[in-house]
């Protein structure tokens, strides 16, 4: 069931986040954030959430890193799904999703 729809602030909202070894990416939401969960036995990233921030980071080097899912759930019921992939380099944009 979906229950909201969301966009980024740029007004294209990136389906696949980038992680690393050696930077954190962090998703800043509106609201605050519930429920941020990786799909199911996975190890490839971790991640912590703080108010309205996930903060996210890869725990395997690039070369055992699989592309997997994220789902997130926001304070007001609205779901998130992002795909999670290893990048050696990281831009800024890309290490600061603001997302609503």
């Amino acid at each position: 069931m979906i229950v909201g729809i969301c966009f980024a602030q740029n007004k294209t909202l990136k389906d696949t986040i980038p992680v690393n070894l050696f930077n954190t990416t962090h998703l800043i939401f509106q609201e605050p954030v519930i429920k941020a969960r990786p799909s199911a036995l996975d190890v490839f990233y971790t991640t912590k959430k703080e108010g309205n921030i996930v903060f996210l980071n890869a725990s395997v080097a690039k070369e055992d890193f699989v592309v997997t899912n994220l789902f997130i759930e926001t304070e007001s019921g609205l779901y998130f799904n992002f795909n999670i992939k290893y990048e050696d380099t990281i831009s800024k944009k890309d290490a600061v999703q603001f997302i609503y």
